[in-house]
């Protein structure tokens, strides 16, 4: 069934699929919704309790105050009010794909309840890159990034000269200019990377949760992510007690 969760001045809307005490949260990945985990949860086992919902600014999701960042404390205050439903539950389970993984550790750092296994695929968040911290924790590329996403055709011009020199591939190319061409992807694009910009990995506080709960990690990487290097899944997996590391075969999508 669906549910309605209240966040900041609008709503979250969450997908319940199946009960028992064991409490799966599922995340999605940008641009996606929780439609995306639909082939997944059919193949669960009884006893789970699932809830796929659409994250701030995408699906049936929408921002109180597009394009301005979400509190740390709010993020927190989500995860608090999903768990104050299901009081019953014994045992938590997070799966994030991309975006989702980064709101997944950020919870997992902030949790008030052992989280029992983490499952990261394709995750965000393990390192900023350098050109998404310009964009979002600089004052002037944040000024740059929402003029270049109100006005892209210099932008546009740019790409196609990178292109060009061989400067840019073909890849990164054809999926720039095509979210700079479309008006709706533009906005998503600036409010979930404003908005986002607040969730941080506390390495030294996901270190010393995983020990006191004894929680398992899985790492899933892709050998063609051309997008999160699977060598930052490998080190992150290494880095935290109770992890594992899977490469397999594609890229991030």
């Amino acid at each position: 069934f669906i549910m309605r969760v209240p966040f900041q001045n609008q709503s979250i809307h969450l997908e319940i699929h199946g009960s028992g005490p064991d409490l799966l949260i599922c995340l999605h990945g940008y641009g996606n919704s929780a439609h995306l985990f639909q082939p997944l949860i059919k193949q669960f086992p009884t006893g789970i309790r699932t809830l796929a919902f659409d994250l701030p600014g995408m699906g049936s999701s929408s921002l109180s105050s597009p394009g301005n960042a979400i509190p740390a404390k709010d993020w927190h205050e989500l995860l608090s009010t999903i768990l104050n439903k299901f009081p019953e539950t014994e045992r938590v389970f997070l799966i994030g794909y991309s975006i989702g993984a980064r709101i997944a550790l950020h919870w997992f750092q902030k949790a008030d309840i052992p989280i029992t296994k983490v499952i990261l695929i394709a995750a965000d968040g393990l390192r900023l890159h350098p050109l998404y911290r310009f964009c979002v924790k600089n004052p002037l590329g944040r000024g740059l990034f929402r003029l270049t996403l109100r006005h892209p055709k210099p932008f546009l011009f740019l790409l196609r000269m990178l292109y060009n020199l061989k400067l840019l591939d073909r890849v990164r190319y054809r999926w720039i200019s095509t979210l700079l061409k479309d008006k709706s992807e533009r906005e998503q694009l600036l409010n979930v990377w404003l908005g986002y910009r607040c969730l941080g990995k506390d390495m030294q506080k996901i270190q010393q949760n995983a020990r006191a709960w004894n929680t398992q990690w899985l790492v899933i990487g892709g050998k063609k992510d051309r997008v999160i290097k699977p060598k930052w899944g490998l080190e992150f997996a290494q880095s935290v007690p109770g992890g594992n590391f899977q490469l397999i075969e594609g890229g991030h999508y």
